[in-house]
């Protein structure tokens, strides 16, 4: 019972930079709305629930993208929305690698009309400044070199927040919060929740954490990690008694790794940084495993 209460104590010590909260508030559609409508100031209604951990993938062979949550709104516009806690450097070729991903599915088989294709807009959440500028939010269209003027009114859309931005007094007060929300210790999240939709996205994330189902899904994903790290253990010790199986237990160890945090709703950047702390490879090799075993 004691380990229980300590874990479940991690859930309510949680913020929306941790994947699991997150994951869970997005799973809301109303949270979802809240979020999407302050990142873009201005109010955005969506059909339906979002879809939470969506995969999209063209051909088997080719690798498949794994979006943190996406959804569609009733004029027909794709929103894909990303949190992320920690600069991996290869933040902004993957924002174009995911937007050619959603693009791919934008237009039904044989369909010719281009200009059906919906517009769509990648929002990147991020605790630090991905350019150096000092800027809260960095919004990212094609432009003509020779004209700077002339846009290319293609209806991809690139945007990144940076809550710890400078120019805040460009921005209304509610974004303004959202980012010191998500920057901030739990015992400080509700003095950034002056305005009337950040106090409902407190209350909202409040009642998942006070929820008996997000409850038992975490202690159910705790359990599960913990018993994938005494398997660790213990075929680390047996790699100690038959060096020359170590290849074979590292892929199937990995195999393991990777199953079990699709399975239950890790990002692919935790995944990733798993395998590296697990098996003790190189982010290269922990991208080559998750490419082998995601698509199994």
């Amino acid at each position: 019972m004691k380990k229980k209460k300590e874990v479940l104590k991690l859930l309510r010590d949680m913020t929306l930079l941790d994947n699991f909260l997150f994951r869970e508030a997005m799973n809301v559609p109303e949270l979802f709305g809240i979020l999407v409508d302050i990142c873009m100031e201005k109010h955005i209604v969506f059909n339906g629930k979002p879809h939470v951990e969506k995969v999209f993938s063209t051909l088997p062979e080719l690798r498949e993208i794994r979006v943190d949550v996406y959804s569609e709104s009733v004029h027909e516009a794709v929103y894909s929305i990303e949190m992320q806690g920690t600069n991996t450097g290869n933040l902004q070729k993957r924002s174009r690698f995911y937007q050619g991903h959603l693009d791919v599915q934008l237009l039904e088989p044989g369909e010719r009309d281009f200009n059906k294709m919906k517009d769509v807009y990648l929002i990147m959440i991020c605790s630090f400044d991905l350019f150096g500028k000092g800027a809260c939010r960095y919004t990212f269209h094609e432009v003509c070199e020779e004209y700077p003027d002339l846009k290319l009114k293609d209806g991809g859309h690139r945007m990144f927040i940076n809550t710890k931005g400078k120019n805040r007094d460009e921005f209304s007060q509610e974004f303004v919060e959202l980012l010191d929300y998500i920057n901030a210790p739990v015992e400080e999240l509700k003095r950034y929740t002056t305005t009337e939709r950040m106090k409902q996205l407190h209350e909202g994330i409040q009642k998942l954490k006070r929820s008996k189902e997000v409850n038992d899904r975490y202690m159910f994903l705790w359990e599960e990690i913990e018993q994938y790290k005494d398997e660790a253990k213990s075929e680390g010790r047996e790699e100690g008694r038959a060096v020359g199986r170590a290849e074979g237990r590292t892929e199937g160890r990995a195999g393991q790794i990777v199953e079990m945090g699709l399975e239950f709703g890790l990002s692919v950047t935790d995944i990733l940084a798993r395998l590296q702390e697990k098996l003790n490879i190189s982010l290269d090799k922990a991208e080559e495993y998750f490419g082998m075993y995601s698509k199994q």
